[in-house]
């Protein structure tokens, strides 16, 4: 599972690449949901392996959400 959600976290970030190569700097929401369902699916596999990958995996989660919703605003 760990690698599903690293290959979502991959893929958000060629995604973001792309649209800033088409000259769009902004955040795209794609990148932003593929990002935090790796996130999510990092942080599910996680939960018996360590209290630290586990918190930051959760405070990139909250991050990746918060902005998520001020570009939704």
């Amino acid at each position: 599972m760990n690698t599903l959600g690293l290959i979502l976290i991959v893929a958000g970030w060629l995604y973001q690449l792309s649209s800033v190569s088409k000259k769009n700097p902004k955040i795209q929401p794609n990148f932003l949901i593929l990002y935090s369902l790796g996130s999510l699916i990092l942080i599910y596999t996680n939960l018996n392996g360590g209290i630290f990958p586990t918190i930051f995996n959760i405070l990139a989660l909250v991050a990746a959400l918060a902005v998520y919703m001020k570009l939704k605003k």
